[in-house]
């Protein structure tokens, strides 16, 4: 009987073990309307020689305009002007979602 019950304690732990381990986790979610801001913001990025890898995308907005910042990773906290990498920002319309502006950031 001991070897019985230790036997179903140890699949109970190991089917415990695997199912954790595989259960994806929520990294992001995107809300359709700021996809296609994002989708915007990323061509002008790209359009100015910038490579995704090694940047964090933030998406900020006012009242008329929807902001995205893409600083680097590795940019120290409250660190201002560019360490190796430099930030970029492109601004877009609420209204029709196009590029008003795009600029290096600090």
């Amino acid at each position: 009987m001991m070897i019985i019950l230790f036997f179903t304690v140890s699949m109970v732990l190991e089917s415990a073990t695997v199912s954790d381990m595989n259960a994806p986790t929520e990294v992001l979610v995107i809300k359709s309307p700021k996809a296609e801001v994002l989708e915007k913001a990323y061509a002008s990025f790209k359009d100015n020689g910038f490579d995704i890898a090694g940047y964090d995308v933030i998406l900020l907005e006012n009242e008329q305009v929807w902001i995205v910042v893409y600083q680097p990773s590795d940019y120290p906290v409250g660190q201002r002007g560019s360490v190796d990498k430099k930030g970029f920002t492109v601004e877009v319309d609420k209204t029709n979602n196009n590029v008003i502006k795009s600029y290096y950031s600090r």
